[in-house]
């Protein structure tokens, strides 16, 4: 066909996502996708800075199971057209890793197109959703503004990797120069493999570690920790797994073939067989301080594969297993005590939780020990591991037993709190007891006394019962807007009646509709109404009316993190350990939670009148059971397994915790790029490009929380977020005086008022442009505003 067809063609490809060999047909384009729409909202108002930072995200396993990503077989290929396709993608970093069941899928579904010279494959803005791959032929890509050239491809050659992680514009033009042929591959198709493989990979090694007795004491949460480290085998026929004799160092789970057990290698017969699903090698946990060994060699019969935990990552990832078994069952047994109708462990912060529960310490009594005398002060609190006692009252000089306590149950809680006479005695009554105790002095030493923490939350409770009325939408005056987002603007309000400052995030519901957001919107309102941190902007009330959204916000004037940067980075040592300091007391409550950020950088930090940080834009956040598969961040700050489509949990924070120390202390993120997959490649590879003038400490602390293997990352193994808190770069460091305030910050803004607004950059009048608008009722956005607008 003419030049002109045949770029209508690949247009009309680009839009369907055809997928097996099948070529662009007559039939109708699918619909607009949501961020086709997003596309087509007008830009944001000019501002008169330097450019910020966008976020980006990509679909959800929602989207893709709604889009038909599971659809369809794809289409066979010959075998010198699959040595093509995988030829080229073994050198593309983003197919690193695939199992050989995930690149077959993905070989089966790309699609052939024939390409002639002189047409346009890819067209600069355009959105992309396929990825190309070069069979024959030559094309070269341009940039439409000035046809500067920028590179040319050829057989076995790639393009257009970009839009297989988000829908993006394509950043060039691609034009076929001679004829030829390419393999192109959709994203969803691609999304789909990859987040099926990495969660059907983990669901599998956390069920495999379900049948160990040994672990059955590990929660859903702990298993899945260990599920990251193990690491998959390949064993040939009659190949050794492991030998008698050597140090049993491993626990191992048949996925895949069988194996012979065997005594002595002179012996011909098996001990036993083992099959798919068992496992062996359980020993090496059961003890992290007595050397073990095997016992029987243990040989592959057929290829075998085997899911392989060693007893170090074990250790390093969640800890000692007998350490592990005993904090779990002490938590659990906390979570339960009520004290003048207050949650005890509830009542404390995460790290105070730590320290109660680290002492709690063993003791043992014998039969018949009287541990608590009726009517003598008792001061001890006792968790009973193993054993049984009775409770004896006295009535009228005869002592009657009136209850018995086993393993699991506690008492003398009272004693934490004040001093008073027993109401019963405690008598054991089996051969041994085994208890946790902590006496009061004990635990007032480390955390205060406990009426101080029982008073605070009875306080809390108060307070949020009796709050004064929340502001009315009707007695909000608007000023001016203080910053863009995706859906809409943060704008400087004041509150008549009492002269109180706020932001108020509007959100247009046309937009966030479009582009599907509404679970993500209605999201993170509730996360940050359940936050409650010094660094976390407070959520006052929501509102909506027909057309748009709205937040009430604390307001932070001292402008932005970003702006600061931009003025005066690099930053000192203090500067910047002070503002990491307070992200990481940020994520270590947050994760606390169960929440995780995914979208942190400098934008998304506000200074306050103190000079302290306040986080904001929630809109990332999600409460996290396991992991999580939608790619979504800001490009510089995305961790690798985010853009590698494995998963990803808290871990992604940490990295990101790194990114902005490095920003903070050198003025720009280690793998900058001004092609996003060019830093993909530079985040994937990880070779930091460490400045000379960096401390000792500072790089170590860094390079801790940028490593590849989440599982390996500074704030993901067994202690959390106390490694992050203990690192040596905070060895001087006061976190509890920083979450105070009680720490002089090192830069405190000027501000003259409480609506001087003069900290943030200058926007254009909103009301000069016309934006989509379409009326939605009450019931659409029901559970997201507590106020109707008229």
């Amino acid at each position: 066909p003419p030049p002109e067809q045949t770029r209508q063609a690949f247009g009309q490809f680009r839009n369907m996502g055809c997928s097996g060999s099948k070529a662009a047909t007559d039939e109708e384009p699918t619909p607009a996708k949501a961020e086709d729409v997003k596309a087509k909202v007008p830009e944001e108002p000019a501002k008169d800075n330097i450019r910020r930072r966008v976020a980006v995200r990509g679909e959800t396993q929602e989207d893709l199971e709604e889009d038909g990503a599971e659809d369809g077989t794809g289409v066979a290929k010959s075998d010198e057209e699959a040595k093509v396709i995988k030829d080229g993608l073994a050198k593309n970093d983003m197919f690193d890793g695939l199992a050989d069941e995930q690149l077959n899928y993905l070989v089966s579904h790309f699609a052939k197109v024939e390409a002639q010279a002189n047409v346009l494959v890819i067209q600069q803005g355009e959105q992309g959703d396929h990825f190309y791959l070069v069979q024959s032929g030559k094309y070269e890509a341009h940039l439409d503004q000035d046809a500067t050239y920028k590179a040319s491809y050829g057989p076995g050659d790639c393009f257009g990797e970009l839009a297989l992680l988000y829908n993006s514009p394509r950043a060039a033009t691609i034009k076929c120069v001679e004829g030829g042929a390419l393999w192109a591959l959709e994203r969803k198709r691609f999304r789909h493999v990859m987040v099926r493989g990495a969660a059907e990979a983990m669901q599998g090694a956390a069920s495999f570690l379900k049948t160990v007795e040994l672990l059955s004491p590990l929660s859903d949460e702990q298993r899945a920790q260990v599920g990251n480290v193990m690491q998959t085998v390949i064993f040939a026929d009659g190949e050794t797994i492991v030998k008698k004799g050597d140090p049993a160092d491993a626990l191992y789970f048949i996925k895949s073939g069988e194996c012979a057990v065997a005594s002595d290698d002179a012996e011909k017969e098996d001990i036993m067989r083992l099959t798919q699903g068992k496992s062996f090698g359980e020993s090496c946990l059961a003890s992290s301080k007595d050397a073990q060994v095997r016992q029987a060699n243990i040989i592959a019969v057929g290829k075998t594969a085997v899911l392989k935990l060693t007893a170090a990552a074990f250790n390093e990832t969640i800890g000692d297993l007998a350490e592990l078994v005993e904090a779990n069952f002490k938590r659990k047994v906390m979570e339960s005590i009520d004290i003048d109708g207050t949650k005890l462990l509830a009542a404390m912060s995460p790290d105070s939780q730590d320290i109660f529960l680290s002492k709690l310490e063993e003791k043992t009594f014998k039969m018949e020990d009287k541990i608590i005398e009726q009517g003598k002060e008792n001061s001890t609190f006792y968790i009973i591991k193993s054993g049984v006692v009775k409770v004896d009252k006295m009535d009228d000089g005869v002592a009657r037993e009136i209850a018995t306590l086993d393993a699991g149950q506690y008492f003398g809680e009272m004693g934490l709190l004040r001093g008073e006479p027993a109401s019963a005695s405690i008598v054991v009554s089996s051969d041994t007891l085994i208890a946790y105790v902590c006496d009061r002095e004990t635990f007032t030493s480390f955390l205060g006394p406990l009426q101080d923490i029982i008073d605070a939350a009875i306080i809390k409770r108060e307070k949020a019962a009796n709050a004064p009325e929340k502001p009315k939408f009707k007695d909000l005056e608007l000023r001016r807007i203080l910053g863009v987002g995706t859906f809409g603007r943060v704008k400087l309000v004041i509150h008549k009646p009492t002269g109180v400052s706020y932001a108020l995030k509007c959100m247009r519901k046309a937009q966030v509709v479009a582009t599907k957001q509404q679970s993500h919107i209605l999201n993170e309102k509730r996360i940050l109404a359940s936050m409650e941190h010094p660094f976390v902007l407070n959520l006052v009330q929501t509102y909506q009316d027909k057309g748009e959204l709205y937040m009430l916000l604390e307001l932070a004037l001292g402008g932005e993190l970003f702006s600061l940067l931009a003025k005066r980075a690099p930053l000192n040592d203090f500067m910047a350990k002070f503002y990491s300091a307070s992200v990481v007391s940020i994520f270590s409550y947050m994760h606390s939670l169960k929440v995780v950020y995914r979208d942190l950088k400098p934008e998304n930090l506000l200074l306050d009148k103190e000079g302290y940080l306040k986080m904001v834009d929630f809109g990332f956040a999600k409460v996290l059971q396991d992991r999580t598969w939608t790619l979504c961040g800001t490009p510089e700050y995305l961790a690798p397994e985010i853009i590698l489509n494995k998963g990803h949990g808290f871990g992604a924070d940490w990295w990101c915790v790194g990114i902005l120390t490095f920003e903070c202390l050198t003025g720009q993120t280690p793998f900058v790029s001004n092609d996003p997959m060019d830093g993909y490649r530079k985040i994937i590879k990880c070779r930091v490009p460490w400045p000379p003038h960096l401390q000792p400490m500072a790089k170590d602390f860094i390079d801790k929380l940028l490593q590849v293997d989440p599982a390996r990352r500074l704030g993901t193994m067994k202690n959390g977020p106390k490694d992050v808190k203990n690192h040596p770069w905070f060895s001087n460091f006061d976190f509890k005086k920083l979450e105070a305030k009680q720490l002089p910050a090192p830069y405190v803004p000027k501000i003259k008022s409480d609506s001087d607004d003069s900290n943030f950059d200058h926007y254009d009048d909103e009301g000069k442009r016309n934006y989509p608008r379409e009326d939605f009722g009450r019931d659409d956005f029901k559970e997201f505003a507590d106020e109707w607008v008229d």
